[in-house]
């Protein structure tokens, strides 16, 4: 790790992935930057040792906020919220998020979307014991990504009536097959597998922003808000390069908390535009919203560091401060 000697007291990492393997290491290395808090940030669903991960980080000193990354359908698009802070100790928590209830509505959208494969023209034969292992758990709702799941086995698939529809919706979507073989051939977990370009393809066009297979699963960015809010928790808008102006009105129309301003660096840093919207900056701030910012530290790719990103990255404890306040408020309207 660099250290970035200019900025190690009072900082906060609100932007930070892990595993359940590595959630201690990336603490300790919290700690050792002087780093007071960070966000554990989870994508689909809680870790079922996220209370673990955080109750290490009060005995090592650096305050765990659990978070989660999830993605809604906004304005015609596909739009990233991070959801901070829950109560994980919370009867709604527990309703909304712990095992029993996330298998069983994973359950209820994995036979949606079998269902909808099958409509398409395809049938789950001819799969390896691999396959067939990953479908059983997807259909017993223990798999959060359902959809690339699916789309895998079927590439893989050796039945003959999938291979034919294969090729069928491959001409007949010339374009983005075409597209996605572009994107995604020379990407090291891509190159040489056919197959797996093949899922993504199918993925882009039964599950992509505003297609019929995605839109079967996906609660509403308003219900999400709500959920959180429920639990003690707020969301914010993470654009991450991508912000939208239509967006994010939207967003604050559905109370939205606020913005993850910063990623991984100062804004504007080494982009044509900027992370996020001074002018939504602004506003979040005249509107009292949260301006948050963190590394998007992630040790399966370890190109971006903790609680420095690409190097220049400080967000101020004040932020932190910020953050508790939003949590207190929310938590007196409950």
């Amino acid at each position: 790790m660099v250290e970035n000697s200019k900025h190690t007291v009072s900082q906060v990492d609100f932007h930070v992935h892990y595993t359940d393997e590595t959630a201690r290491d990336i603490v300790n290395e919290a700690k050792r930057k002087q780093i007071l808090a960070i966000a554990l940030i989870n994508r689909v669903s809680f870790s079922k040792r996220i209370r673990e991960h955080v109750e290490y980080g009060e005995r090592a000193g650096v305050e765990v906020i659990p978070g989660l990354e999830v993605v809604r359908y906004v304005n015609g698009q596909d739009v990233e919220l991070v959801a901070l802070g829950l109560d994980l100790n919370s009867d709604k928590f527990k309703t909304h998020f712990e095992k029993n209830e996330v298998e069983e509505r994973n359950k209820k959208v994995a036979l949606k979307q079998r269902e909808y494969f099958e409509e398409q023209g395809f049938e789950f034969n001819g799969l390896s014991e691999e396959d067939e292992r990953a479908v059983v758990d997807i259909l017993d709702g223990r798999v959060g990504a359902k959809a690339i799941g699916f789309c895998k086995a079927i590439a893989r698939s050796t039945d003959p009536s999938n291979k034919t529809r294969l090729d069928e919706i491959k001409i007949s979507n010339s374009e983005l097959w075409e597209n996605v073989q572009n994107v995604f051939s020379d990407k090291p977990l891509y190159s040489g597998n056919e197959d797996l370009i093949t899922a993504k393809f199918l993925y882009e066009l039964h599950f992509g922003p505003g297609k019929p297979g995605r839109l079967l699963a996906r609660d509403s960015a308003e219900d999400l808000v709500k959920i959180v809010h429920d639990c003690g928790g707020v969301v914010v808008y993470s654009p991450e390069g991508n912000f939208d102006q239509s967006v994010w009105n939207k967003l604050v129309d559905i109370k939205i908390d606020g913005v993850m301003a910063w990623h991984g660096s100062r804004l504007g840093k080494d982009r044509k535009g900027i992370d996020t919207n001074l002018n939504a900056i602004k506003s979040a701030r005249k509107l009292g919203l949260l301006v948050l910012g963190g590394s998007d530290y992630d040790p399966r790719k370890q190109d971006w560091e903790l609680g420095v990103g690409r190097g220049d990255l400080f967000i101020n404890k004040r932020r932190l401060n910020e953050f508790k306040e939003r949590l207190a408020l929310i938590r007196s309207k409950g």
